[in-house]
Order: structure tokens, then sequence, then C-alpha cells
């Protein structure tokens, strides 16, 4: 058993016990990723943050039915787009995820770095309009059907393999397939109408 596994099933054994410090631990432990995946569920931070705290009162709530098929990861980003879809509310890690797909449609600027190396060497207006493409890709990102959003999200920025979004989603790995194709078709038509709109 390794290292993280076994720290895995202590916090889950505190967590049936209804102990407060598991809950701690695994908010420290995994809430920054889960908050990540509520960011690009909801449409505000205060959405996000309210969804991002359902989720783990909800895991907290269901530990002991967490039969261990999954990484707990999985089953806390299956938790957070229950939770999200539930409230029927639909940057830089999305960047590198997104930053094809805008370049495609976009004529082939792509999205800007704004921290780090690059942004450091990229100036206020390129920074700027960075952050401008990004507010435009998170906006277009919203118009994507939820269970669409959901598997592009976590396939494309979270890195899950078909299998394990299929697991986080509920739905078979053929379905994952076709909600992601079908995800990267509406972004980009979200993305071009976006784009036309600024460019009047």
């Amino acid at each position: 058993m390794s290292g993280e596994h076994q720290r895995e099933q202590v916090i889950l054994e505190g967590l049936r016990r209804g102990d407060e410090a598991s809950l701690s631990e695994l908010m420290d432990t995994y809430g920054g990723r889960v908050q990540a995946v509520c960011s690009h569920m909801t449409m505000t931070r205060e959405e996000a943050e309210e969804a991002c705290h359902d989720a783990f009162l909800a895991a907290w709530r269901g530990a002991s039915t967490f039969r261990g098929e999954s990484a707990l990861s999985t089953w806390l980003y299956r938790i957070a787009i229950n939770v999200c879809m539930h409230r029927r509310r639909s940057e830089g890690r999305l960047r590198k995820a997104l930053s094809s797909l805008f370049e495609a449609v976009s004529g082939g600027r792509g999205l800007v770095a704004t921290g780090g190396a690059a942004g450091a060497r990229a100036g206020p207006d390129r920074i700027a309009e960075g952050r401008e493409e990004m507010e435009i890709t998170r906006r277009a990102l919203q118009k994507v059907q939820p269970e669409f959003r959901a598997a592009l999200m976590l396939h494309e920025w979270q890195g899950l393999s078909h299998a394990e979004v299929a697991s986080a989603t509920g739905v078979p790995v053929g379905t994952v397939k076709s909600r992601i194709r079908r995800g990267r078709r509406a972004l980009a038509l979200a993305l071009r109408q976006r784009m036309g709109r600024r460019d009047t």
C-alpha cells in the first residue's frame, strides 16, 4: 500500500467517525483541486466557494458510502460536479488546456501567460490582452452545456483519463468521449461568437 493510499485511508476512517480534524485534513489536501473544479462549473467566485464548501460537507457526511473503487480525488470531483449541477449554475492552469483551441479560433494569437517569466517579459498592453482573452474564454466556457463542460474540464485541465472521467461523472467511457468532443465544438463556437462581438 502506497503512502498516499495509506493517508487516504486514515482520512477516510476519521471522516467515518465524524472527526472534524479529518475533514480539515481532507480540505487541506484536496481543497485547491476541488475549488478549481467548482470555479469552472459556476459563474462567480462566491458561487464556487459555496459549492466547494458544500462538496466537502457532502463528502464528510457520505464518507461511509465511499468504497474505494476510485481514487479519493476522483470521488471528490464527482461530489463537486454533482453539487454544481444540482445548484444549476454553470485562470492560469485552464490557460494551458485551452490555449490551442483559443489559438485555432482567434487567428493564431493564442493565450498569453500573465505570470512567471513569460509574464515578466510581456508588456502591460500584452498582459492586459491576455487577461481579456482569459475572461473571454471563461465566459465562453459557461455557455457550454454543464455535462460537456465537466467532461472537458476534467479531461483536458485536470488531466484525468477517459475512464477516470467516467468514474467521476457516473457515465460510460463512450459517453465521456462524446461529451468531450461535443464540449470542444461548443466551446469553439462560443469563443468565435465572443471574439466576433469583441471585434465589432
